[in-house]
């Protein structure tokens, strides 16, 4: 596993954690999690494709 895909599992993993609390707290918080969470994987996957080597 390279460091950047460590990293990015880490990154994730807490972001997660902590909309899942913050989302407990406020429920109507959970229209815009799931909207960053689109935004988030789209960004991800046409990074991932541009950095895509073949």
């Amino acid at each position: 596993m390279r460091i950047y895909e460590k990293a990015s599992l880490v990154f994730t993993g807490l972001v997660y954690l902590c909309m899942a609390i913050l989302i407990l707290l406020y429920p109507k918080f959970l229209y815009y999690w799931v909207a960053a969470v689109f935004l988030v994987h789209g960004l991800s996957s046409l990074i991932r494709a541009w950095k895509e080597e073949h």
